[in-house]
């Protein structure tokens, strides 16, 4: 397992890992997503409520460094809150996005359809949604072409 954030965020992953009796089989890969070596290629890469806080051309920029770094064949399982339906059906996606105006400068909680466009667009193939399980959130797999 690699996990991939900041220094200080990984100092409290790391701690985690070690509570579990996992540090063994976990490396860290300190640093900005955007800059840093991801390492790979990798079988799976979870990215876990990372988008939101960026406008689409940067995700599509991370989404791009993420489709590099797994091998053909490989998926990619996205989870963040995206909304597939109207405000009065799915209200916290778009009650989160009001806290990304404050929170960044060019987040929000994209839309699933803004997903599937960005990961096509990425170079990934079949997309897949399901439903997020204790919170209202979504996980979107694609897939790298093989």
């Amino acid at each position: 397992t690699t996990l991939a954030d900041w220094p200080n965020v990984l100092e409290l992953t790391r701690r985690n890992v070690e509570r579990m009796g996992l540090a063994e089989r976990a490396t860290d890969r300190p640093g900005d997503i955007f800059e840093a070596d991801l390492g790979g290629p990798y079988d799976l890469v979870v990215a876990s409520h990372i988008f939101h806080h960026f406008s689409e051309e940067r995700c599509l920029e991370l989404l791009r460094r993420l489709h590099d770094a797994l091998r053909p064949g490989g998926r990619l399982a996205i989870n963040d809150f995206m909304a597939a339906g109207p405000p009065a059906e799915q209200p916290f996606p778009f009650l989160f996005s009001v806290m990304m105006l404050t929170w960044t400068r060019e987040g929000e909680a994209y839309p699933l359809a803004t997903y599937r466009r960005l990961v096509r667009e990425a170079g990934f193939g079949r997309v897949e949604a399901h439903p997020g399980i204790g919170m209202p959130s979504t996980v979107l797999v694609a897939d790298r072409e093989e």
